[in-house]
């Protein structure tokens, strides 16, 4: 496997890590280094002073650690992650970079329910809506969409809005979901948008105010929708989508492809 990918892993799992200088003399720690660790890597300085586990860090968070990393070979940029992700799948040299992301993708959304997976490309400062973004599916095609995501936070399993989140399933139709959703009869510049629908995710940003959305809209398919993009939910939401703009609806049995 990767060697400049390994070193990340071997960054995290030991307790313990000292650096040495071509002569075996101690230049320091991982704690003593971990601004500059998290300058370079992004993994949180708390993380790498063992003052918080990273079994504990959302999806998100661990692939965007990897965004931005090369590998030799294109499938270790999966694997690298699968014990981060604790994740098990068998590792498959010439499936290709982007079969093995899905795969790690898949086995993730099985073994849990950290919808942060769903939070890639959630970005500051950009526009909800955008009528003409390409066609995307519910799931990365590389941790790089995880770029901007360093700084997304699971809702706790102690919460009560987490207590009564439907279930979700991926299945050979596309991402299986029920749940509330609004439904947009305007964009935020008074265009009609027909169909299309926002989704909070279980997650939230840094300050406790703002979360990742959803957005999605029909395909001609019965029950089934497509993905237009996820992103950060606008600060004054009653101001860019106005009561009369949008409807509370409830999903039931819908597929997300």
């Amino acid at each position: 496997m990767d060697e400049r990918v390994v070193d990340k892993r071997e960054m995290l799992a030991p307790a313990h890590v000292v650096f040495l200088t071509r002569a075996w003399e101690i230049v320091g720690s991982k704690a003593h280094f971990a601004k500059e660790i998290c300058a370079v890597t992004g993994i949180p300085e708390p993380i790498l002073k063992g003052d918080e586990a990273s079994s504990q860090t959302c999806v998100a968070q661990k692939m965007s650690w990897m965004a931005g990393r090369q590998t030799t070979r294109p499938e270790d940029m999966a694997y690298a992650l699968l014990g981060l992700c604790d994740v098990n799948m068998p590792l498959l040299y010439g499936e290709g970079g982007k079969a093995a992301f899905r795969r790690l993708q898949l086995q993730i959304i099985a073994d849990s329910d950290d919808e942060t997976i769903f939070a890639w490309q959630a970005m500051y400062g950009r526009a909800l809506y955008n009528p003409s973004a390409n066609r995307q599916t519910m799931l990365a095609q590389a941790p790089d969409a995880f770029s901007h995501a360093g700084d997304v936070l699971k809702i706790p399993a102690s919460n009560e809005y987490y207590s009564h989140r439907p279930h979700y399933a991926m299945t050979n139709r596309g991402l299986l979901y029920q749940g509330n959703a609004k439904k947009l009869l305007k964009d935020r510049h008074g265009h009609d948008t027909p169909g299309h629908y926002m989704i909070h995710l279980n997650c939230f940003g840094p300050t406790c105010d703002r979360w990742p959305i959803l957005v999605c809209k029909p395909l001609p398919e019965q029950m089934s929708y497509i993905r237009v993009q996820t992103q950060w939910a606008p600060e004054d939401l009653e101001a860019e989508y106005p009561e009369e703009d949008r409807e509370d609806v409830e999903l039931s049995h819908v597929y997300i492809v």
